[in-house]
């Protein structure tokens, strides 16, 4: 009975998660289509160019955070030790504050050697109207984590959701504005984007007043007992520097992927920029979507697998999810190119298409690892997805850097590189994974056979479970 309480608290907050990303990213797919319309190929490359150096100092702002401080709260509360978290919180905005405010700077100082080096000067002005989003966001990870820890996923979900809204109405505002200057106008959609966090860290503040107010997480002060800002310090960065480093790897590859496309087919074609846009600013928007179906399942698993919970349920309906979406993409390309990119010409279609199911597999990939990471994060285990990422990136950039010269192959390469990069990755992090849960923490029968006989629970370690370290309270449930 045990078992299936768990399973349903995970499908419910993962469903709640889910709906959230999934509402988030179909507002975000819904954007992209008349931004991609309204600049065209070009002026969508220009604002899908600042994204990868966005989003590579975002993770060094903190976007491990979410994952990290969701096991740090929900341990707390689960060893009954619930006076650490007001502190956690509090060191966790403190050092995001400081971190985020850095790299905001240091993105807008340097906006202009970086779309040098990108190959086009037109992208400054979107790196300088994207850079306060970084600091924004890192604040805004505090909160989520923090509400995520204690089993609240609403205010998470409820968050994205305004993101993406406010994203919408400015970003599709401000670029019909200032076209027919293109580049102005992708720096007006990227301005949207620090815009839409903004009301997300607002949203999520209020949410977080209004539930001190009714008891749902107390301040210091209502404890007797307060952790040291030293300690929190420590065990933020305990767990939470893998997360992020895990979380840089793919952005920095994602840098490179701008860099390196644009410069090799820019030596074979004048149209750069518009293939580098239709895959990083088109087609992945599509890709991205169902994946996001999976990311309310490994963000929920946190704090359930934390507790000695069974990974399998949690990757079998990853697994089921990501696999009906990815046959829907790979059979039905023209389909879903003809109604979301409607005004772009015939060979941008047919390129969309083409790239559509080359990437179909990139959905089942990415979301598997993202339940897969989850549940080694969860474990402990936090350096391993650091290890299996690295590998997918290094095969994927050199397998770019042989396939992208090839002028029959050009952005496809792209593509395929890809998706053995997410392959690798999970194929590395799962032949871990089945190693570490078959050997060393006993087989999935003996956790049935410790759940029927009503131990799990009842242990105050869960030391047979995972080499996990943490005391729980007896009958925690």
């Amino acid at each position: 009975m045990r078992g299936k309480s768990t399973e349903k608290s995970l499908l419910g907050n993962a469903a709640i998660l889910s709906a959230g990303n999934f509402g988030a990213k179909l507002l975000g797919a819904i954007y992209r289509i008349p931004l991609t319309n309204l600049l065209g190929g070009v002026g969508l490359g220009l604002y899908q160019m600042v994204f990868p150096v966005y989003c590579i100092l975002l993770d060094f702002a903190g976007a491990g955070l979410p994952c990290g401080l969701s096991k740090l709260v929900s341990e707390n509360v689960a060893k009954g030790e619930e006076y650490k978290n007001p502190a956690l919180l509090k060191t966790a905005l403190f050092a995001m504050a400081v971190l985020g405010g850095a790299a905001s700077l240091a993105m807008a100082l340097f906006a202009a050697p970086l779309a040098r080096l990108q190959g086009n000067e037109s992208a400054g002005g979107a790196y300088v109207a994207l850079a306060p989003a970084v600091l924004f966001v890192a604040l805004l990870s505090c909160f989520r984590g923090y509400f995520q820890g204690y089993m609240k996923m609403a205010p998470s979900a409820l968050s994205q959701i305004v993101e993406q809204g406010v994203k919408l109405a400015a970003g599709l505002s401000l670029a019909a504005a200032l076209l027919p200057d293109v580049a102005a106008a992708a720096a007006g959609a990227a301005a949207a984007v620090t815009l839409s966090e903004l009301a997300a860290l607002l949203q999520l503040f209020i949410v977080y007043r209004r539930g001190r107010k009714r008891g749902y997480w107390k301040a210091c002060g209502d404890f007797p007992q307060k952790a040291t800002a030293a300690e929190s310090l420590k065990n933020i960065i305990k767990i939470c520097l893998p997360v992020t480093l895990v979380g840089v790897i793919l952005p920095f590859s994602q840098a490179v992927d701008s860099f390196l496309i644009l410069n090799i087919l820019g030596k074979y074609t004048q149209s750069a920029t518009m293939l580098y846009g239709l895959f990083s600013g088109g087609v992945m928007s599509v890709i991205n979507l169902p994946v996001s179906l999976c990311y309310g399942i490994a963000a929920a698993a946190v704090p359930h697998l934390a507790g000695g919970e069974n990974p399998r349920f949690a990757l079998y309906l990853t697994a089921g999810l990501s696999l009906l979406a990815a046959c829907v993409c790979f059979l039905m390309p023209r389909l879903i190119v003809r109604v979301l990119f409607f005004s772009l010409p015939p060979n941008e279609k047919d390129t969309a298409m083409r790239l559509l199911q080359l990437l179909a597999p990139c959905i089942v990939l990415m979301s598997l690892l993202q339940t897969v990471n989850s549940m080694l994060v969860a474990r402990g285990r936090a350096y391993l997805p650091l290890i299996g990422m690295g590998v997918g990136v290094t095969a994927k950039v050199l397998l770019e850097i042989l396939l992208l010269p090839n002028a029959q192959m050009h952005i496809y390469g792209a593509a395929i590189s890809l998706n053995v990069c997410y392959f690798v990755a999970v194929l590395f992090n799962l032949l871990y994974s089945i190693k570490v849960y078959r050997n060393k923490r006993g087989s999935f029968p003996e956790r049935a056979r410790r759940e029927d006989e009503g131990l799990v629970g009842k242990e105050k370690q869960i030391g047979t479970e995972a080499g996990f370290t943490g005391k729980y309270k007896t009958n925690r449930e």
